[in-house]
């Protein structure tokens, strides 16, 4: 997860959506990116990831999944800038788990065999919900409300933030300590993220005056050319 932003930072200069120039704001931009993410690596450690038992195989595969799903959280995230100019962010959240329901059901349905598999406590049934409700759905229908206002690389770079987020629940409810990790890889997180976002934000206030300024000046050679 913490590589998605590294992953939509080179997806978006591929398809030349993002030009990183040799100024202050690329280089703060670029620089936040990499702040942000080695932050986070640091926070995670190097122990998440290698395997337990030591199974090289293991641990290549289960970093190649790793990688895998941070390209498709960026692949999910960047394709869908084109379906908010068209849909409601409710409505493609909609149909993304209406075909999630349906790719899931199959092997659901194979464990049905065993009715012992299905009883559960109450307390079963509370995370159910909140993983449903709250870590699935809302979290996807917020990912997609964010994408129709804000920029891909701003959304990807946000998920550097999961780390010192969950860090901070866990001191918080779950009365974990904090390691040296931890202490050391949050500043980073932060002052990466304040700093990608706010070049990212002047990136674009002066894109936006350019094209104001353009707009006049061909208003005005139109206003000239018609006296």
């Amino acid at each position: 997860m913490t590589l998605i932003p590294i992953f939509m930072l080179i997806l978006t200069l591929l398809t030349r959506e993002e030009k990183i120039g040799c100024n202050l704001g690329g280089l703060s931009k670029v620089g936040g990116i990499l702040l942000a993410v080695g932050g986070a690596i640091v926070m995670i450690g190097l122990d998440g990831f290698t395997a337990k038992n030591h199974n090289v195989m293991l641990q290549l595969l289960g970093n190649a999944c790793l990688i895998g799903n941070g390209i498709s959280i960026t692949l999910y995230i960047y394709l869908q800038r084109a379906l908010v100019k068209k849909y409601s962010p409710i409505c493609i959240t909609f149909w993304n788990y209406s075909f999630g329901t349906i790719f899931i059901l199959f092997p659901t349905i194979s464990t049905m065999n065993d009715p012992g598999k299905w009883k559960f406590v109450p307390s079963t049934w509370i995370a159910i919900v909140y993983s449903a409700l709250l870590s699935s759905a809302l979290a996807f229908f917020l990912v997609c409300w964010s994408v129709k206002r804000a920029s891909g690389i701003v959304i990807a770079l946000f998920s550097a933030f999961q780390p010192l987020s969950t860090v901070l629940l866990s001191y918080l409810v779950l009365h974990e300590t904090v390691t040296v990790n931890n202490a050391i890889g949050a500043p980073f997180v932060l002052f990466g993220l304040c700093l990608a976002c706010y070049a990212k934000f002047r990136e674009e206030k002066a894109s936006s005056a350019a094209k104001l300024l353009d707009s006049d000046s061909r208003l005005s050679e139109s206003v000239n050319s018609g006296q």
